[in-house]
């Protein structure tokens, strides 16, 4: 008993980095405000409400509905958009801990497999967010949170889920659990032209295999589940790929490129992502930190005995699924996708670390390590990276924090300018203009501009600016 509470006390240090960066990023996502696309979103939630909007921008821009049901929570508050890397950070984490801490072997205690769960859940998250390629749109724009990590949170509950139904046994066919399934499936799959192909894999590999281990005996809940997620899933791709407003945005896009170039353009783009994650010191630390917890982990607390092959097959569908992220043809364009969207990229990545770690962990015997230095060793390798990584990016995140905050107290200096005006019955009013920190349009001179637009609609009067808005600028994320 002494020696596993040792144990859990030593693998939790190696998790503290991780938990202080996900709080500092949570802590940031306070800052975040309205910006450019966010007006519009905004307005025509007020103006048509939850069901117009969302057949407004289905018909004219995009097929993502869900993130439009999503985007009338700003007519409640536009302050959401200050919650949302909180929450949805909060979401995931706690998602991600009820998916690993069901997966694990019941023959270790509840409270050994809470901890593990929530170490590797943590670690998980801590790479995917310090190795974001952008999370100036990723995270801190509501745009991007919405239409990437939510999603994603969304899907890892689904599959916590699964995970509920096939712990609990060999339980027949319910008609509740398939509609569960189907519900959280559609509403999922209609937040991300990115996410959702990958999602249609995912789901299609899991049933697949499913049925290939079971076969020809009778299905469980979690098998219907499993495939009611997936019929749901692909029912969203395609009423996603049949929006109206699709050939509309297509159109400001060059021709969509033909299956060859769109697989050329994904592996050119693929290569180069990971070259920039594993051509850095930081990617370097990241990626040894999660691999080595992770190792630590499986080598004291084991899934099961697992063969040796399992562990790279696990590293391969990481690199297999973050690929699957790289394809431009949902966007109409002849480029990779915005770096807005790899988050998912490295989120499938750094998941598959994880699990090689643990697997491979898993696999090989305690005895080897039984000599004390050379556990002492592997910890303070594993402690280095963690903290290093946590170090460099605590920097970056320092950083982070003076542009935001600087931009909120700006924003938030102008509103009552803006207001004000509106109360007054002006009809119009000119607002200082600074770059904003997400590189996207900021308002300008000209008030037909439709940053102007939609931010006057909003308003209700006028709104110009004392610049053209779109000036270099020192106040933006990197």
């Amino acid at each position: 008993m002494l020696k596993s509470r040792i144990w859990l006390w030593t693998s939790a240090l190696l998790a503290i980095p991780a938990w202080l960066s996900l709080i500092s990023y949570a802590y940031l996502g306070s800052f975040s405000r309205l910006i450019a696309d966010d007006f519009c979103s905004i307005y025509m939630a007020n103006r048509l409400g939850l069901l117009r909007s969302v057949w407004f921008w289905y018909k004219t821009w995009s097929g993502c509905y869900s993130a439009s049901v999503i985007d009338s929570l700003l007519s409640i508050s536009p302050y959401v958009v200050s919650w949302g890397v909180g929450l949805l950070v909060s979401a995931w984490l706690i998602g991600t801990t009820w998916c690993v801490f069901l997966s694990l072997p019941t023959s270790y205690p509840k409270n050994e497999r809470f901890w593990i769960a929530l170490i590797l859940s943590s670690i998980t998250s801590f790479g995917t967010l310090i190795l974001c390629p952008s999370p100036a749109q990723s995270l801190f724009w509501w745009g991007g949170l919405r239409s990437y990590l939510l999603p994603l949170v969304i899907f890892i509950f689904g599959l916590a889920v699964y995970y509920q139904i096939n712990r609990s046994g060999n339980v027949k066919f319910n008609i509740w659990f398939f509609l569960l399934g189907l519900g959280l499936s559609v509403f999922g799959a209609g937040f991300s032209e990115t996410l959702t192909p990958v999602l249609v894999v995912f789901w299609t590999a899991l049933v697949a295999m499913k049925l290939w281990k079971n076969w020809p005996a009778e299905r469980n809940a979690s098998f219907y589940y499993a495939l009611a997620y997936l019929l749901g899933t692909f029912v969203g791709l395609v009423v996603m790929v049949l929006a109206p407003g699709n050939a509309i945005r297509q159109a400001l896009f060059p021709k969509r490129p033909d299956l060859f170039e769109v697989l050329s353009i994904a592996s050119i783009a693929f290569v180069d992502f990971l070259m920039s994650i594993f051509k850095s010191p930081l990617g370097l630390m990241a990626t040894a930190a999660l691999f080595g917890v992770a190792f630590w982990i499986g080598i004291f607390k084991p899934y099961q005995t697992v063969p040796k092959w399992y562990s790279p097959a696990a590293l391969l569908a990481g690199f297999i699924f973050a690929f699957g992220c790289f394809p431009p043809a949902a966007f109409g364009m002849a480029e990779p996708a915005p770096n807005r969207t790899l988050i998912l990229a490295v989120f499938f990545l750094m998941t598959g670390f994880v699990i090689a770690g643990y697997l491979l962990g898993s696999s090989i015997k305690i005895g080897v390590f039984t000599k004390g230095f050379l556990l002492a060793g592997l910890y303070i390798f594993i402690l280095v990276a963690i903290s290093g990584a946590a170090w460099v990016n605590f920097s970056k995140l320092n950083s982070y924090r003076q542009i935001l905050e600087s931009y909120a107290i700006y924003w938030d200096g102008n509103q009552p300018i803006i207001r004000q005006a509106y109360a007054s019955g002006q009809k119009k009013v000119t607002i200082h203009s600074i770059r904003n920190w997400a590189g996207l349009n900021d308002p300008g001179e000209n008030p037909k501009f439709w940053v102007n637009y939609c931010m006057s609609s909003y308003y209700g009067l006028d709104i110009l600016s004392d610049n053209s808005g779109m000036q270099s600028s020192e106040n933006a994320i990197p």
